[in-house]
């Protein structure tokens, strides 16, 4: 049996002189809502917005947003420091670097030698960077302090790129934030082995956000194999292998992708 789709799709509608618009939420393909009922939403941060005039009942066709042209994002990961999250910010820190874009990062590094909750930020940019940015559009997160501890430093409608198998999502915030779930610690093992498991997720979730953003898969390949030059040959296989899977994995529940804008000249 096939299953239904749902999209967030937003509305923007005007009545008189009046503009409004609206965050109508998941809802399935093809169905009818009264959009007097909902909720007016100022400052939507979804950049693709239907337009019709108000009439009482919207019956337009749901359709996923595709790709979405940036100038910037912030992303922030969020785990522990054994993980390897730093890696994933120093990767797209680099990238940036070598696609003519600017870069700003920000990290936190645990108190223990042991380890313990980090994060690193980093910020994109098309044009100048000045700062590693406030709220993100991305958090990723691989356990579930890591995503009770920071999604509000999410912004609204931002996405939630979580470890299913770790991170339980609370209903309350489902509605306010994208959640794309998926299952990177079990994939990561299921790619490579279980000699990979805490030791490949990372890379595994840098595959996932490059597919997210569009971004340059050659180059960053490039630097999967320069940081593990001097290592076996293996550990180099074994990167590269997760990070193709995690650019391969189908994100079914995301709505759209993105590209950057290219640099400014």
């Amino acid at each position: 049996m096939k299953q239904p789709k749902y999209y967030l799709v937003t509305l923007e509608w005007s009545h008189g002189f009046t503009s409004h618009s609206v965050i109508m939420g998941n809802r399935l393909e093809g169905e009818k809502q009264h959009i007097a009922s909902l909720t007016y939403v100022k400052n939507s941060t979804f950049t693709e917005i239907e337009q019709h005039e108000y009439s009482g009942f919207w019956t337009g066709e749901f359709k996923p947003q595709g790709i979405s042209k940036v100038s910037e994002a912030i992303i922030r990961i969020a785990g522990n420091s054994q993980d390897g999250i730093q890696a994933i910010g120093g990767f797209l820190a680099r990238l940036a670097g070598r696609s003519e874009q600017e870069g700003m990062t920000f990290m936190t590094i645990p108190s223990t030698i042991s380890g313990g909750p980090s994060i690193f930020q980093v910020r994109i940019g098309s044009g100048e960077v000045l700062s590693a940015g406030d709220e993100a559009d991305v958090l990723l997160c691989f356990y579930q302090h890591s995503y009770e501890d920071h999604i509000k430093s999410l912004k609204l409608g931002g996405i939630v790129l979580y470890d299913s198998d770790h991170v339980q999502p609370k209903p309350e915030w489902q509605e306010s934030y994208r959640h794309v779930g998926v299952a990177i610690s079990s994939l990561t093992v299921e790619a490579i082995g279980g000699t990979g498991r805490d030791k490949g997720k990372n890379i595994y979730a840098l595959g996932l956000l490059a597919k997210i953003y569009d971004l340059n898969v050659p180059k960053l390949t490039k630097l999967i194999e320069e940081r593990f030059t001097g290592k076996d040959t293996s550990v180099v296989t074994n990167a590269l292998t997760c990070f193709n899977a995690g650019y391969g994995h189908s994100l079914e529940n995301l709505l759209k992708s993105y590209q950057f804008y290219p640099p400014e000249s």
